[in-house]
């Protein structure tokens, strides 16, 4: 029996974390962490959807309509925003696996924060698109079901950079302006886990983004994000890393004013290190845990960052940036 496989990646907000949502642009990129979905026709009238590593049962559903979902046992919301946004009135019975190991650390099982849900919004998308043989663009199919899924927040930018792939300049509106962008050359860098998650839309609850767009400090940070992005495009690197400087400042200053931490959980510890080797270092997308990125252009001062760092409870991730966007493919199941 034929079934469809799809892969899209994960990433990480480099630059423009918040001050995307007031309109300014983000750098993100694609890391080579992958959400990995299957997808077959099956016969019957109730679909199956598995989960490797977080569920021992299959779960099965029926689709009586937009949003009229019935599940023999937990609700997946976002498997559900996906198939509404296919915006078909009928489908087939389906058999789904959803697998986002790669998403989460395999020592202690806590999710980090490269976008697993925009990942598997994206594959998901792909695959049903190319299992259906419908025509309609994987990038609206994926966008509108992880915003129906986020209750309406957030940017896109992680939608974009699991389409894209690569590194981007994303810039959000009704169509988003999206740019590939190429890394620097002598950039160098590392990701690292503080080992504490992070929920995105939980401190976007509490963000007033009306009001925060017009507030100095958010000013400020939007400016920042501007030059960040500029200075990616046509800078050198010793001016980009003053300009990521500048956006780590204000940023702080704009957590501070939100009281929403986003240099908590050991971030904000790592700042002075960093500057004492000539590095910057900055908390990635919500910030408040999860994952952070140093860049420079000694490996040598990185490696010892990494090593202070790690002493500090944070793990050093091996992972490439600029990783290809979703793709998928028919095959044969054995």
């Amino acid at each position: 029996m034929r079934a469809v496989s799809a892969s899209a990646p994960g990433k990480i907000v480099l630059c423009g974390e918040y001050a995307v949502l007031f309109g300014a642009p983000a750098v993100v990129t694609a890391v080579d962490c992958r959400a990995r979905v299957e997808v077959r026709i099956i016969a019957g009238n109730e679909s199956r959807l598995s989960v490797p590593g977080m569920h021992a049962a299959t779960a099965r559903f029926r689709r009586e309509g937009p949003g009229e979902f019935h599940w023999s046992a937990a609700r997946y919301r976002l498997v559900e925003e996906v198939i509404d946004a296919l915006d078909q009135s009928k489908l087939p019975a389906i058999a789904y696996t959803l697998d986002t190991q790669a998403f989460r650390d395999e020592s202690s099982g806590k999710k980090i924060g490269f976008g697993s849900s925009a990942a598997v919004a994206t594959a998901l998308a792909a695959a049903l698109l190319t299992l259906l043989d419908l025509h309609s663009d994987v990038h609206a199919v994926a966008a509108s079901a992880h915003w129906a899924y986020q209750s309406g927040t957030g940017s896109g930018v992680d939608i974009a950079a699991s389409v894209t792939g690569g590194t981007l300049r994303f810039e959000k509106s009704d169509v988003p302006d999206i740019r590939a962008l190429h890394w620097p050359d002598g950039l160098e860098y590392s990701i690292l886990w503080s080992g504490h998650p992070s929920s995105t839309t939980r401190i976007l609850r509490r963000l007033d983004t009306r009001s925060a767009a017009v507030r100095p400090s958010g000013v400020a940070l939007s400016v920042a994000a501007h030059e960040v992005a500029n200075l990616w495009e046509t800078g050198s690197t010793s001016k980009l890393l003053g300009g990521l400087r500048d956006y780590v400042s204000k940023l702080q200053q704009f957590s501070e004013d939100h009281a929403i931490g986003i240099f908590d959980a050991g971030h904000q510890q790592l700042l002075e290190p960093a500057e004492a080797l000539g590095l910057v270092y900055k908390p990635c997308g919500a910030g408040g845990g999860d994952i952070g990125v140093v860049f420079g252009t000694d490996s040598s001062a990185i490696s010892e960052f990494c090593k202070h760092a790690e002493s500090n409870g944070f793990a050093r991730l091996d992972l490439a940036v600029s990783s290809p966007g979703v793709s998928s493919n028919w095959h044969k199941e054995a």
